[in-house]
């Protein structure tokens, strides 16, 4: 009998298991697995097993373990088996370098087996590595021609490549091998759509559905792409959505709200994979900024884990924010309900990665469409209302909707250029590229599918009027020269040379934004209108000619070019649209005036109107959410002329109700807490780096501090600002020492002036050389601190990293014995001699009863060349910072109660330090800390309105101002 046969599985049991495995019997087939690994755990085959069922259980944790422990006993083309299961399962858990170095191993043990090549592509597509994904495809593709699921990721592979020439071999490839599942004729067809065969691409969508009538991709594909073919009518399109609605009846019943009142604060619920640099996220966020947050509270539920600034500005309008992209649709439903919302808006639509079939569950009482995915009604029956304007939807057109129009009385989404959002991103508005050119440039920087053969023919004729113009069009499948030709052949069809067209691949946005300064005037598409393009291409000071579409989906541009303050630029024919351009090219001056003046009209307007927008918004909600507590059935909303809205059928507007005033305890707390500072904070600052804070003006008005500032270089700007304030007392060209006169090193730059000698030039980092060359020497007076006069007390002392710190200290022991925070920059890359280092620093506290606190405000630089296509250069090598050394633990126990409070006001005022501020004040008075607690957020907020008589005008969103006495 051979080795270890006692302890291998029988075969019998082997066949057992992947009989249960390979159709799918779960249960027995973990049951099975787990036995193995019990009662054979030196069989490889124990823990292959186990891996596989752990990897379908989505437990990739447990699939690594088992499947390091199958490769650890197995050999060759069994080990090879087992990497493969551990690349996938270090897959499972995205930790795409550890699956890389698996299946690499794999491959040298087995450089036939396409499968190994396969999992390759899907790591590195995951990592975006583009040739690497095609080397790995091409490979396992040479070894298994027939392979449905490697064409399939080539078809993904290449498409991201814009490579479509390749991408539609693949199609006609894989549709050859007849494959079952509708998924793949789900994916051929976007391909289709992708290059404008809309025809063709519906084919492959009817024919998943004809596999499949539960694959809702294709479903929503139909509906979607029918959008982008001008030969389909709006008649075609709304039946096809009212498929939908048979499709997907209401499935459940709305849960009721807990408080059917009509005035209390609203839960509202936000649901899309767009809470970023996305339509979505650019297109909501004016709004939600400037929502009063008594009124509405908000609850997001992302489906894309991508996080920006975008991402950030929305998370702090946030009650709860959810990323629920990996649950399932039942543990999404499950989780909406749990969080007991008044309104869900959705924001997905027909997107690629919606979740319709959990709204058709009506997973809240009242369910709304808004921006994402808006093109049309939605053919849903569980969407109550659906958010639009009067341009978007003009009036007649209600019964082409199943769901209720709310018009909102200006645009039906707000743009701006989102706050803090980085310069570069949006350029400045530059000249007119055709008094540069000698030429006008039209412009589309839309979604390339939806450039069609009708519209292009349309463009020709407008650039055949307006001689020698030229035509620039920029997207990602421009990058694919076939789908070049096509767009080239088609306009040759009417006259256009080729060189008159500028076809152009995708970029990243802040490129993407700069093509704006090559273009004089933006043609929209159509029939599907450009929505967040249009907006960018105005904040650019471009025009944007507009003929609107027959749907929602064709009427974005007219939305907002109107709401911008340029009806005139909506044009109802071909004919008043060429008009309308010859107009604008026959006065270049004329037009150059309105691309400057365009930014600020455009940002001025009731498009970038955040907190108007917010107001609208937040009375359509209300206004729909008293109508349901009144148990009527919903209906469309309008505003009047006056702002008033009102329901279809009514005789008169909705009073809306809003909340009753209130003060939440955060907001009691915050009125309630008082610092009571016993006396003001005295501050000796070595060279007025406080007074030169940004900051100072509002420190200032606290009355809580008395400065004396030394400025010996006079770096200080404008010092007479503070010649009348009794908290300042300013000492300009002496500077704190041993009180012996000194020599001051005036350099080239003034700020690196000091009485430390520069060190030599070759000893300096090539950017500081320069400014350390010393162009005389002065004579200046030093104080010590000892001696400073009328100095009773000194709580905190600042010292920069050009100071004499060694003396400073050395003379400043009496005047620092009961100080409460000494603040020193530090040098960690000398420029001067003597330039105190932290050791020498720490050494001097250490004796004088402080310690090391932590560092402040740290500056780091780049040893990256300076260039301007850099985005957020690395800044590694820490050059300075600021050291805060505080009252060691035994001094800091003999502190007394005043100077507790004014070490706390300090480390919050100046710091923003909480946890000690806390800890100082709850030595004081325990009550007042943690009034303190609750007022800065740090302790979860009672769920309690405490209405308080008296405070009519009490607002959540004003809690308030610290009280200083």
């Amino acid at each position: 009998m051979p080795p270890h046969t006692a302890h291998r599985i029988p075969s019998e049991q082997r066949q057992r298991f992947e009989h249960y495995f390979r159709g799918s019997n779960n249960l027995r087939a973990a049951d099975l697995a787990e036995t193995f690994s019990r009662n054979y755990p030196q069989d490889p085959f124990a823990w292959q097993a186990l891996a596989q069922v752990k990897q379908r259980q989505q437990d990739y944790e447990g699939a690594v373990t088992a499947s390091q422990q199958a490769c650890a006993l197995s050999t060759d083309a069994a080990r090879a088996a087992a990497l493969l299961q551990l690349g996938r399962a270090h897959f499972g858990l995205e930790q795409f370098s550890e699956a890389e170095r698996a299946l690499n191993e794999a491959v040298e043990l087995d450089p036939e087996n396409a499968e190994l090549y396969l999992m390759l592509g899907h790591v590195y597509y995951a990592e975006r590595r583009e040739t690497k994904t095609i080397d790995a495809l091409d490979q396992a593709l040479a070894l298994n021609p027939s392979s449905i699921a490697i064409l399939a990721l080539r078809i993904h592979a290449f498409s991201r490549a814009r490579r479509y020439a390749t991408v539609m071999r693949d199609c006609d490839a894989l549709m050859a091998l007849k494959p079952k599942e509708a998924t793949y004729y789900n994916l051929v067809g976007t391909k289709y759509q992708d290059i404008g065969r809309f025809e063709k691409a519906r084919d492959y969508y009817h024919e998943a559905l004809r596999r499949d009538p539960q694959e809702l991709g294709a479903a929503s594909n139909i509906l979607t792409g029918m959008h982008y073919d001008p030969a389909v009518s709006a008649r075609e399109i709304y039946d096809a959505a009212l498929n939908w609605r048979r499709r997907f009846p209401v499935a459940a019943q709305a849960p009721s709200p807990i408080d059917k009142q009509p005035a209390r604060r609203l839960r509202v619920g936000m649901l899309s994979a767009g809470f970023h640099s996305h339509p979505v996220g650019l297109m909501i966020l004016p709004a939600v900024l400037n929502v009063k947050r008594r009124n509405l509270e908000f609850y997001y539920y992302s489906l894309d884990p991508k996080e920006d600034f975008v991402t950030k500005q929305l998370q702090r309008t946030a009650s709860e924010w959810r990323m629920l992209e990996k649950q399932s649709l039942d543990e999404l439903d499950a989780t909406i309900r749990k969080d007991q919302l008044d309104i869900l808006i959705d924001m997905a639509g027909h997107n690629e990665g919606n979740r319709l079939t959990v709204i058709a569950r009506k997973p809240a009482p009242l369910i709304v469409k808004w921006v994402g995915g808006l093109i049309n009604t939605t053919g849903l029956g569980a969407f109550d209302y659906l958010l639009t304007d009067r341009v978007e939807t003009p009036p007649g057109v209600d019964d082409w909707y199943v769901e209720n129009l709310v018009r909102l009385p200006d645009d039906y989404v707000c743009y701006s250029i989102p706050p803090d959002v980085p310069a570069v991103v949006f350029p400045e508005v530059n000249d007119l590229p055709a008094q540069r050119n000698g030429y006008v440039t039209f412009g589309c920087l839309n979604n390339p599918t939806k450039i069609n053969l009708e519209l292009l023919a349309q463009w020709a004729s407008i650039m055949q009027s307006v001689p020698g113009s030229h035509l620039l069009l920029k997207g990602g499948q421009y990058e694919d020269e076939g789908f070049c030709r096509r767009i080239r052949d088609r306009l040759a069809e009417f006259g256009i040379a080729p060189e008159r067209v500028e076809l152009e691949g995708s970029t990243k946005h802040k490129e993407f934004m700069r093509t704006y300064w090559r273009i004089d005037i933006a043609l929209d598409p159509w029939p599907y209108s450009g929505g967040l393009t249009t907006c960018e291409a105005l904040v650019m000071g471009v025009p944007v000619l507009t003929r609107p579409g027959p749907t929602f989906a064709g009427r974005h541009a007219a939305t907002h070019v109107t709401n911008a303050g340029y009806p005139e630029w909506v044009c109802e024919s071909w004919e008043s649209l060429q008009r309308r351009v010859l107009e604008l090219v026959s006065d270049l001056d004329e037009l150059a005036r309105i691309r400057r003046r365009m930014r600020d009209q455009v940002m001025a307007s009731p498009l970038c109107d955040g907190k108007r927008f917010a107001e609208n918004l937040d009375a359509a909600l209300r206004a729909i959410w008293q109508r349901y507590c009144e148990d009527k059935a919903p209906a469309a909303l309008n505003f009047t002329a006056q702002g008033e809205c009102q329901f279809a059928g009514d005789t008169a507007p909705v009073v809306l109700r809003h909340p009753v005033p209130y003060i939440t305890p955060r907001v009691l707390a915050e009125r309630r807490f008082n610092w009571q500072l016993p006396a003001k904070l005295v501050v000796i600052d070595s060279s007025a780096k406080l007074l030169r804070d940004d900051g100072i003006e509002e420190l200032l008005k606290l009355d809580a501090f008395g400065i004396v500032a030394f400025d010996p270089g006079g770096l200080l700007k404008r010092p007479e600002r503070f010649s009348e304030s009794a908290d300042v007392q300013l000492v300009p060209h002496a500077l704190l020492g041993d009180g012996q006169p000194a020599t001051l090193y005036a350099c080239l730059d003034p700020a690196l002036s000091s009485t430390l000698k520069p060190l030599p030039a070759e000893e300096l980092p090539p950017g500081q050389r320069q400014g350390v060359q010393v162009l005389a020497k002065m004579p200046i007076s030093t104080v010590a601190l000892n001696s400073v006069a009328g100095l009773e007390s000194l709580d905190w002392l600042i010292l920069d990293h050009l100071s004499d710190a060694s003396a400073i200290l050395e003379h400043g022991d009496q005047a620092l014995k009961d100080s409460l925070l000494i603040q020193a920059r530090i040098a960690f890359q000398r420029t001067h001699e003597r330039q105190p280092t932290l050791a020498e620093l720490q050494r001097w506290v250490t004796r004088r009863g402080f310690r090391f606190y932590r560092f402040n405000d740290m500056a780091h630089d780049t040893h990256l060349p300076a260039r301007d296509d850099l985005v957020n250069p690395q800044r590694s090598e820490l050059v300075s910072a600021d050291v805060l050394f505080l009252p060691n633990q035994a001094r800091m126990a003999t502190l007394s109660e005043a100077q507790r409070l004014k070490l706390a006001f300090l480390l919050h005022t100046v710091f923003n330090v909480k946890d000690l501020t806390y800890t100082l004040l709850a030595e004081v008075d325990g009550n007042r800390a943690e009034d303190y607690l609750l007022a800065q957020g740090m302790v979860k907020e009672p769920d309690v309105n405490m209405r308080v008589e008296g405070v009519a005008d009490a607002d959540a969103d004003d809690p308030g101002e610290f009280v200083f006495d």
